[in-house]
């Protein structure tokens, strides 16, 4: 996202841990892919946010949209939440967002020490399920799709150790920890029936893959339990 104004705050997303992501709307093979004029862009990205928390995946802020010759630009640099994304007129979608967890010197509410050496699992699964569910919607909603590739990686990870907020929850052993600098949860591509009827399930695939660099293989039924968690909100 090298066109992005590192000027502003949310440049700050990539100083800590934090997830990237692309997601490229495909045509039907042999076909150019469908563009819209940047002008419906912002509208696009509203349709298919998701919203199954208080911070809604992606951030759209009317005040902070850029708009360039081929895409638009937004984000977010609040509290906790850093963030920065991009929408093409082709459909790629680019997104960074900052680990949360990262930040908590800025909770707004409830300041508390930052978790540099942890991994949230809660977190991870949600986060995963918003951005899956948010291209499949991204998809649906831009004619001319017939698949969807994904790539999401998750940077800045060496020497975490997976951490649960929650005292009801079992804790993770110290050996439960991941040396790996960044860790790929996808690359793949789906047709786009597959990614909106199966947006969930794909996103525990691409959590089990993260859990396993640090050592972890969760117990059938416990990611779903987890998303449940989320999508019952």
């Amino acid at each position: 996202m090298s066109e992005h104004d590192d000027r502003k705050p949310s440049a700050r997303v990539k100083e800590r841990g934090h997830w990237r992501a692309e997601c490229r709307l495909l045509p039907p093979a042999g076909e150019p892919p469908p563009q819209r004029p940047v002008t419906e862009l912002l509208a696009r990205i509203e349709a298919a946010q998701v919203r199954l928390r208080g911070w809604y995946l992606p951030h759209v802020s009317r005040e902070e949209i850029s708009y360039f010759a081929t895409h638009i630009e937004g984000g977010s640099a609040w509290a906790r939440y850093h963030e920065r994304w991009r929408l093409y007129g082709d459909g790629q979608f680019l997104w960074e967002q900052a680990l949360r967890d990262d930040w908590n010197e800025n909770h707004a509410f409830d300041r508390r020490p930052n978790q540099l050496d942890r991994l949230n699992v809660i977190d991870t699964v949600f986060t995963l399920t918003e951005l899956y569910r948010f291209c499949a919607r991204l998809g649906k909603g831009w004619d001319g799709t017939a698949a969807v590739r994904m790539r999401v990686s998750l940077h800045g990870t060496k020497d975490r150790i997976l951490w649960i907020n929650d005292p009801a929850r079992d804790g993770f052993h110290a050996d439960n920890i991941t040396r790996s600098l960044e860790i790929d949860a996808a690359d793949e591509e789906y047709g786009l029936l597959d990614l909106i009827e199966g947006a969930d399930a794909l996103a525990r695939t691409a959590a089990v893959r993260v859990f396993r660099a640090f050592g972890w293989e969760p117990q059938p039924g416990v990611i779903e339990g987890m998303q449940g968690e989320l999508l019952r909100r």
